[in-house]
């Protein structure tokens, strides 16, 4: 179980990353819903990252 953690850890920071950059190119209309992809992403980090 906990190198899954880790594997979902490490995913979910890497898509809050990427989502982040994406927001240079993206529409401006795309704007919250990047955000709060991104937020969901460090919430479900910062949950497991608590839990190792």
């Amino acid at each position: 179980m906990a190198w899954l953690r880790r594997h979902v850890l490490t995913w979910a920071t890497s898509a809050a990353l990427t989502l982040t950059a994406a927001q240079i190119v993206a529409p401006r209309f795309m704007d919250w819903i990047l955000d709060g992809l991104v937020v969901a992403l460090v919430f479900v980090a910062a949950r497991l990252a608590a839990k190792a």
